[in-house]
């Protein structure tokens, strides 16, 4: 009788790798191709377990081994899934969906994907696969696959399947093509905590019917959907019509429609919006305080930006240095070049003589940051919310440098007023600031003040 196979198996490129792992001396016992890591079948039935107890490879006990996946396997599998990819193909190489799963999930993304191609749909993408509506994945396992392709890759969420969506059109579509739970668990993910999505894919034509996102919501009387995705529209988006000559007001006022009153929340939301006029926007940019970029003044910038008037300067910054450090012969709250480069100590001091309270934000919980938390903003009745300051840092000549920036609601809209830019910028909407401010204290190591004065 022939010994059994121990050693691993040959290298094939095109076949998922499953291996049998020893997690206490991490060695590789046993690899096979493809099925075994979906199978129920307990470890000791695995050949190299002698007597269904112990490792003929390195003499640990079965109970310290586990099946998983080539890394390889992983890598290539996201590679496949950022590119238009052939999910027939996905299907028979790649045997494993997300990195956490256990073997019973992994199993149901297999099954999911096998339905997706069995039924013939048009999800040449694997994340369409993943969000079109099947009986195999929750919401918040679909979010989960979603969040890590987002996180290891630059998916281009805009691409179309042949039908003309993308992936935001196809989460406002009907319960037949994604469920409601699903829809409003997706949209808030990509519209608050995404990092490689676009913001016009919220807004985008299909290229068959010149549908926007919004359109199919309010079709299909996605109610959630509908109140999350308006704010990523402006008044002109909100006229745009359909193939058929429809805007989601005509659609709106539809039967069906009327009972949710999607026609009167639009109507309402339109009324709230200032006019689209250019020449009114930038009226309204060269009216608010502004000030570009000299030396290393930032922070100076910064705090004139915050209180929208000139009441800072270089001198004063200066005089505050002398009070932080009176004996010191270099002072360590500015540039050596008196070129500026002031800290966080000077910055707190300067507000405080305005009268202005500073609380720094804490970046482990860069998640729940929102800006529609009102209580975050003033947590009681006797403060009032100024504004944000952000020290962003950025790399000049491979050095790293503390950047001074100031986030402020002016007339009920959100406005970047970076002294590095050439002229304020408008968030289009609370949704977009959030992610801004969120990515640069996850991403980029960003710290986030506070800035309220009382009443």
């Amino acid at each position: 009788m022939a010994a059994p196979h121990v050693g691993p198996a040959q290298s094939n490129t095109n076949n998922a790798r499953s291996i049998v792992q020893c997690k206490k001396c991490k060695k590789r016992c046993y690899e096979d191709i493809e099925d075994s890591i979906l199978s129920s079948e307990p470890l000791s039935t695995v050949h190299i377990f002698k007597d269904g107890r112990r490792c003929v490879r390195c003499q640990h006990s079965v109970d310290v081994h586990e099946r998983m996946i080539d890394p390889d396997t992983i890598k290539q599998l996201f590679t496949d899934a950022k590119t238009k990819g052939d999910i027939k193909d996905i299907v028979k190489r790649i045997r494993y969906l997300g990195h956490c799963a256990d073997s019973q999930q992994r199993r149901l993304f297999i099954n999911m994907l096998k339905d997706s191609v069995g039924y013939g749909r048009d999800t040449s993408y694997v994340w369409m696969a993943i969000v079109w509506k099947n009986n195999f994945l929750t919401a918040e396992q679909k979010l989960q696959f979603i969040q890590t392709l987002d996180a290891e890759f630059d998916v281009q969420w805009n691409l179309t399947n042949e039908q003309g969506l993308n992936i935001i059109h196809m989460l406002c579509h009907n319960d037949n093509i994604c469920d409601k739970d699903s829809s409003i668990l997706l949209l808030k993910f990509f519209m608050s905590d995404c990092k490689s999505i676009d913001p016009l894919v919220f807004k985008s034509l299909c290229t068959v019917n010149r549908c926007t996102p919004l359109h199919y919501a309010v079709l299909y009387c996605k109610e959630h959907s509908v109140k999350l995705l308006v704010h990523c529209y402006n008044r002109t988006d909100l006229l745009v019509k359909d193939r058929q000559g429809q805007t989601v007001f005509d659609l709106a006022k539809l039967p069906k429609q009327r009972k949710f009153k999607l026609d009167v929340f639009l109507k309402g939301y339109m009324e709230q919006l200032p006019d689209d006029d250019d020449d009114n926007e930038d009226e309204k940019t060269s009216q608010l305080y502004h000030e570009s970029q000299k030396l290393e003044m930032c922070l100076m910038h910064a705090l004139n930006s915050l209180v929208q008037d000139k009441q800072f300067t270089s001198i004063d910054l200066d005089e505050i240095c002398k009070e932080l450090a009176p004996n010191k012969l270099i002072n360590p709250h500015k540039s050596l070049l008196f070129t500026g480069n002031y800290d966080a100590n000077v910055l707190i001091m300067a507000l405080q003589r305005k009268d202005i309270d500073v609380q720094w934000y804490d970046a482990r919980k860069a998640n729940e940051f929102d800006l529609d938390n009102s209580t975050m903003l003033a947590p009681n009745a006797n403060v009032q919310f100024v504004g944000f300051i952000l020290n962003n840092p950025y790399k000049k000549m491979l050095i790293l440098r503390r950047h001074w920036l100031t986030i402020k609601k002016i007339d009920n809209f959100w406005w970047n007023l970076d002294s590095r830019l050439p002229e304020p910028k408008r968030f289009d909407n609370a949704n977009i600031c959030t992610k801004f401010i969120r990515d640069a204290l996850k991403t980029n190591n960003a710290e986030l003040l506070i800035c309220r004065t009382k009443k």
